[in-house]
């Protein structure tokens, strides 16, 4: 790997560990042939310093390589917004700690919290920021993996007409810290709504089968971070009975939706 790859890559592991709680990360490599994410999860920064001959085999094969702060971490401060157009960048009322320009004019940017929050907080955070730059929101989520800088983007079309892209980190701004939004707060099963979390977030609001609909809102809530008890109170809600009358139905969507996200991760 070539010695400012090592270097973006290096800057990028040391402002995430400005966070007192970024301890680890997820390393993700996608081979866009077959559409398989090839992971490395919870490695420490010397570990992915160490694996740097790895992440350069992977990209130079054809791959598109990935990082994010370990989900396994749970409650953390980084999140990702993107991707945004330049103009969107500028309109953004916080100052992100990092930006990656992941293909030609389109970026990346991880803000960092005041405090670290669970995963549906995050996946709100980065929603909310996303859609304040004009980007497209439907698809944000905490678990989302963001384009490690200093390596090929090999998505077809990244480079637009001309080669495949380098992404490269544009600027990083180790004391930017974002205050929480109040629409932002940490998200208890309480608090998760329905429209929000189940519903409008898997497009299967109109969907007939309901157990289709009902295996969509536990793969949905599960990419947030929810707990079993808030996935079913949402599900039950949606049927409108009591999940404490719902059998191992619930329990058993909730097993399969688990699995699913299991393979589909690799």
């Amino acid at each position: 790997m070539h010695p400012a790859s090592r270097r973006q890559i290096a800057q990028m592991l040391e402002t995430f560990s400005l966070a007192p709680e970024v301890s680890a990360f997820d390393l993700g490599c996608l081979n866009h042939e077959t559409g398989r994410m090839s992971f490395r999860k919870t490695w420490t920064a010397p570990e992915v310093r160490k694996a740097f001959g790895w992440l350069a085999a992977r990209n130079a094969t054809g791959s598109s390589c990935y990082i994010r702060p370990a989900e396994a971490l749970g409650r953390t401060s980084w999140v990702l917004a993107g991707p945004l157009t330049r103009a969107g960048l500028g309109r953004l009322t916080a100052a992100p700690g990092m930006v990656v320009e992941s293909s030609p004019g389109i970026f990346e940017a991880w803000l960092r919290l005041a405090a670290p929050v669970d995963a549906a907080a995050r996946s709100a955070a980065a929603r909310r920021f996303t859609r304040e730059a004009g980007g497209d929101a439907g698809t944000v989520r905490a678990a989302q993996l963001g384009h490690l800088p200093g390596t090929t983007n090999r998505a077809p079309g990244a480079g637009g007409n001309g080669p495949a892209f380098f992404a490269a980190l544009r600027s990083r701004s180790p004391s930017a810290v974002t205050p929480i939004p109040r629409a932002v707060e940490p998200f208890t099963g309480q608090r998760v709504e329905l429209a929000a979390a189940g519903e409008e977030a898997t497009g299967r609001r109109d969907d007939p089968d309901r157990s289709r609909r009902d295996f969509a809102i536990a793969c949905r809530l599960l990419e947030t971070g929810a707990g079993d008890h808030v996935i079913a109170a949402t599900i039950a809600a949606a049927r409108g009975f009591d999940p404490q009358c719902a059998g191992a139905y619930i329990p058993r969507t909730i097993r399969a939706a688990r699995l699913h996200l299991q393979h589909k991760e690799g």
